[in-house]
């Protein structure tokens, strides 16, 4: 309440990250690489996902420049509930952030969310 709400950008649309990886899963299991300098980037080419037996779920695994790997909940989390509260409150930036969602996904999502922040839709 005491910082001015332009100070602020909501992310209410995510794949969470689970957890970082300092090993790299895309040169491990599909390079014969010894590590980052001869691997040849598979991560570039392929997209690896963990399957959680317990649930089924299967998160995405992605790398990054220095090829650590974040893996990322399958489910992405929504916070449509906290739309209005923080709008009420003076907020007017929202971010979304989409991981694997196709072209017309992201579509569809980002039209959802402007139809909520225009308040056409709860």
């Amino acid at each position: 309440r005491d910082a001015p709400p332009a100070w602020f950008e909501v992310t209410v649309y995510r794949h969470t990250p689970l957890f970082h990886l300092e090993h790299c899963l895309f040169c491990a299991r599909l390079s014969s690489a010894t590590g980052p300098d001869n691997c040849g980037r598979p991560c570039d080419k392929h997209r690896i996902r963990l399957l959680d037996a317990r649930t089924g779920a299967q998160h995405e695994v992605r790398a990054d420049a220095g090829c650590r790997n974040t893996v990322f909940l399958e489910q992405p989390q929504n916070d449509t509930d906290w739309v209005a509260p923080l709008r009420k409150a003076g907020l007017r930036m929202f971010r979304l952030e989409l991981l694997d969602e196709t072209p017309l996904e992201a579509a569809r999502i980002v039209a959802e969310y402007h139809r909520l922040l225009r308040r056409d839709r709860t």
